[in-house]
């Protein structure tokens, strides 16, 4: 399985705020990466963590993932955009890391946890309670 170099809208806003306000950035292109590479599973992980509910990655059959979502009702160009992005993340090729969010802003990019708060309360409870209250 793949990895990719999530990065937090927050620090492209930032890197956008700085080159759209200062000198020096005329011509120049920026990679922007999160600080580390994560899979899929891992991502699953810091999801369930911040959530404080279990999300599971299973890297399924390609078709069956496929015949899921249109069976679901995702439209058809839909689904072929996310089996793209999917073959395109197997292949790593989202991985690179660069310190590039950091030279521009001054500020390191946010780790992918940072991204994902956690809940002031657990999402169960709340569920519960909500269950409780209509009964």
């Amino acid at each position: 399985m793949g990895t990719a170099s999530f990065v937090d809208a927050r620090n492209i806003a930032s890197v956008a705020a700085e080159v759209l306000t200062s000198d020096g950035h005329e011509g120049k292109i920026y990679t922007l990466t999160g600080p580390t590479t994560l899979g899929i599973a891992d991502v699953a992980r810091i999801l369930s963590d911040a959530a404080g509910h279990e999300f599971k990655y299973v890297d399924g059959p390609e078709d069956a993932a496929r015949d899921g979502m249109l069976q679901a009702g995702v439209p058809k160009w839909q689904v072929e955009a996310l089996m793209e992005l999917h073959a395109i993340n197997k292949e790593s090729r989202w991985s690179a890391v660069t310190s590039e969010v950091e030279k521009v802003t001054g500020t390191p990019p946010d780790r992918f946890h940072a991204i994902c708060p956690r809940p002031r309360r657990n999402i169960s409870s709340q569920l519960s309670n909500a269950a409780d209250s209509k009964c």
